[in-house]
């Protein structure tokens, strides 16, 4: 199971919410395969985590979408 996980192109994260109230959120990212945990203070923190989380992968993008 764990060849399976390395060699797709996946990304694991378990994101753990400890404070929220109104907009704010607080808490910590956990990057599985790296065994590394971050805490953020804010939803654009944490969407910065998981942007450079995904830097290495392959991901569609609309410069490569195919015409139908």
């Amino acid at each position: 199971m764990a060849n399976e996980m390395e060699s797709n192109n996946d990304i694991n994260l378990i994101i753990k919410i400890k404070y929220q109230q109104n907009q704010a959120v607080q808490g910590s990212a956990k990057w599985v395969e790296k065994g590394r945990t971050v805490n953020f203070r804010s939803f654009m923190e944490l969407f910065y985590l998981i942007v450079e989380a995904c830097d290495d992968l392959e991901i569609r993008s609309w410069e490569n979408k195919l015409d139908a």
